[in-house]
């Protein structure tokens, strides 16, 4: 049983937004009215990651800039020459976008754009590409972006370890780390943007601390006095909870002996997932084991955990994506993931420490008026939730409940869920200031409880 209470006059901490740092993707991109309608889900996001591919952009070819390419197009088809990638996983968008189109809808439903750069890695790893000819495009392309949309702050590679993207190890890597630091610089100081770009990395796929550590060793013994990375990005998809954590205390130790500054931490991919799934099964464990993680490590207050995804492809990504809309046959649905994040961004203003065995498996919040308690139950088998908020001075409470589970707000089985909807509401009794709240809990399941 998971049993906790608030403390007498207990302590109030103001609760840091969780989830409002989120991602979009360019192998299988949602129409132009989506990030309008996660805004209006979950909030305005603070940060919304988007990627550009540089081979549609600039074409190594014919030297020709297509700014405003259309996603999923592949037009290396019949060039063997060109390294795969994932060409042969993306798509065209359902809804037919152009690259401006989905930038642009992104950004301007969000505070601030995280631009992640991918492709012709492999080209400059191989020596098909020149390094300078790579800083040169690399440099046209983001000016041009970010003339268009200024807030573009944020500027990484994606995983440029892993086989399907640059297929680099971290000494070649940092190489095209020093390319994007001499270009962030130059765009800095010849338009002093009134956002300014700053830089990130390693952005590794895997959370693997000895390839880590080798790229933190190459940029600590690089003489350059203008070198930067202004936050450090890490990746993990695993339903191992201690991943996280371990990363991250591993991370700070390895900063501060390579004397190097201490930096926020962008976690801006994370799933609590083993592996690509297209069964609805594994988004339900996604979501809840992806509350558990958020609220274990929300006292980290320079981490920022990113989910993935906003929208995805549900045919091999149907347990990372958030929303749904079974081939454009009825609107954007929140899964159970989409339900999560939903959830978190109802919790309140302030949290309220508490008494038991919540540990990460919930949180209590309050605005001084009234309590949004979130709990989940992050294991395969039934759990029972008892818990009690004190300080209360009315003599009764209306409870408004909000469960998720395969049976109760599954758009997989009821394509009318369009947001999280209210399965329960009651008035409960007040005793000596205090109201007990009990409720048996699916596997898998979680449940907001709004009292007031």
């Amino acid at each position: 049983m998971i049993f906790f209470k608030t403390q007498e006059e207990s302590p109030r901490t103001p609760w840091k937004r969780l989830g409002r740092y989120q991602n979009s993707t360019l192998r299988f991109t949602p129409g132009e009215d989506f990030p309008a309608h996660l805004e209006k889900m979950i909030g305005r996001p603070l940060i919304m990651r988007c990627f550009v591919t540089l081979n549609d952009v600039w074409d190594y070819r014919t030297g020709e800039y297509t700014y405003d390419y259309v996603i999923g197009y592949d037009r290396y088809a019949d060039d063997t020459s060109m390294p795969v990638y994932d060409r042969d996983e993306s798509k065209l968008s359902p809804y037919g976008l152009t690259f401006l189109q989905y930038l642009r809808s992104h950004a301007e439903h969000a505070d601030e754009v995280c631009l992640s750069i991918r492709r012709y890695e492999q080209e400059v790893r191989c020596g098909k590409l020149s390094i300078e000819t790579y800083e040169k495009v690399l440099e046209h392309v983001l000016e041009y972006y970010k003339e268009r949309v200024p807030n573009i702050c944020y500027i990484e590679c994606n995983e440029p370890n892993f086989y399907q993207f640059g297929a680099m190890r971290p000494f070649e890597f940092y190489q095209i780390h020093k390319c994007l630091y001499r270009v962030v610089n130059r765009l800095n100081a010849k338009h002093r943007y009134d956002k300014p770009l700053l830089l990130g990395g390693p952005c590794f796929a895997g959370s693997n601390p000895k390839e880590n550590e080798e790229f933190l060793r190459l940029y600590a013994l690089d003489p350059d006095p203008d070198k930067r990375l202004d936050f450090f990005s890490a990746h993990a998809y695993t339903t191992d909870m201690t991943i996280v954590p371990k990363f991250y205390d591993w991370l700070k130790k390895m900063l501060s002996e390579l004397n190097l500054p201490d930096l926020p931490v962008h976690w801006n991919e994370y799933g609590a997932t083993d592996f690509c799934s297209p069964d609805p099964k594994h988004n339900q464990i996604n979501a809840a084991l992806s509350i558990e993680m958020m609220i274990t490590m929300c006292d980290r207050t320079d981490l920022f955990i990113y989910p993935w995804c906003s929208y995805h492809d549900p045919d091999i990504q149907v347990d990372r994506t958030q929303y749904i809309d079974f081939n454009r046959a009825t609107g954007y649905l929140p899964t159970f993931l989409g339900q999560a994040y939903i959830a978190l961004s109802k919790l309140l203003d302030y949290k309220l420490e508490v008494q038991g065995n919540l540990l990460g498996k919930g949180v209590v919040t309050t605005d001084g008026e009234k309590y949004a308690v979130l709990v989940t139950n992050s294991t395969d088998t039934p759990e029972n939730v008892r818990f009690a908020l004190t300080d209360i001075n009315k003599s009764t409470v209306n409870v408004k409940v909000y469960t998720v589970d395969a049976l109760h707000n599954n758009c997989f089985i009821d394509r009318t869920i369009t947001d999280l909807h209210e399965t329960d509401s009651y008035d409960a009794p007040v005793v000596n200031g205090q109201v007990e709240i009990a409720q048996k809990m699916d596997a898998y399941g979680f449940t907001l409880w709004i009292v007031e």
